[in-house]
């Protein structure tokens, strides 16, 4: 129902967005688009890695989510 925006506050990751990895850094920007597989890599888990999501959109709810992977068992 929406697209998104991530943008990097701290840390260094690696995002995936359908089949393209992108490092990230503070400072970076990234676009998901509507329906793009994505995932969020932290490089350093002695710094956390900060960003702020922004959804876009005229539906903001959550409600389309489909977990391909889980590591935290949502």
């Amino acid at each position: 129902h929406r697209s998104e925006k991530w943008v990097i506050v701290t840390g260094r990751g690696l995002v995936t967005v359908d089949d393209v990895t992108i490092p990230v850094k503070n400072g970076s920007v990234v676009d998901i688009p509507l329906n793009a597989v994505h995932r969020m890599a932290n490089l350093d888990p002695k710094k956390p890695l900060v960003f702020i999501e922004v959804a876009c959109g005229d539906r903001l709810t959550e409600e389309d989510i489909e977990r391909l992977a889980d590591d935290y068992i949502r």
